[in-house]
């Protein structure tokens, strides 16, 4: 069940022993403020990690910034290389900006199930695909992005369990 893999996970990062050997690991994270989330940096750092073909996929809401890039620096630390990267734009669920009813009024124009199943066609036919690098993305996540982040998100907490907001 998905509770008992989450609490296997939990465990596995206290535990700093987290060893993945597959043909296929994928990741799929939310990028907040033109970052990779903490806790998938995290993650990603502690975990020894073996496949044939590796991906990731970053969720955000209005602007990705280099997070993807941020990822993909981040598995090349480890000796790692992505055979697949992309972003899909979804709802901006940044709750003090972003109303989010308003946000899944867009989804339909944002085209989220239609981008989900090419991406779904192309990882299952073992597809390569690179991200792209913005110099001026860069700039923008490291100068402003990041500081709003560490700022305006210092007093979150991940606690653990799903609190039902329903925008993944």
């Amino acid at each position: 069940s998905p509770s008992a893999i989450f609490q296997r996970e939990m465990r596995c990062m206290e535990d700093n022993a987290c060893c993945y050997k597959d043909d296929v690991i994928g990741f799929v994270f939310p990028i907040h403020f033109g970052q990779v989330a903490p806790p998938m940096i995290e993650f990603v750092k502690m975990a020894q990690l073996e496949a044939r073909y590796l991906f990731f996929i970053g969720t955000y809401g209005h602007y990705a910034a280099n997070a993807l890039r941020q990822f993909e620096a981040l598995l090349e630390t480890k000796g790692l290389k992505a055979d697949y990267g992309c972003g899909v734009e979804m709802v901006d669920s940044w709750l003090p900006r972003y109303a989010i009813e308003n946000e899944r009024a867009l989804l339909p124009r944002r085209r989220v199930e239609e981008h989900i199943l090419q991406i779904r066609r192309d990882i299952e036919a073992r597809k390569t695909r690179g991200v792209s690098y913005s110099a001026v993305a860069t700039v923008v996540s490291f100068f402003e992005q990041r500081q709003k982040y560490c700022n305006i998100c210092s007093n979150f907490k991940f606690q653990g369990q799903c609190n039902s907001c329903g925008v993944c």
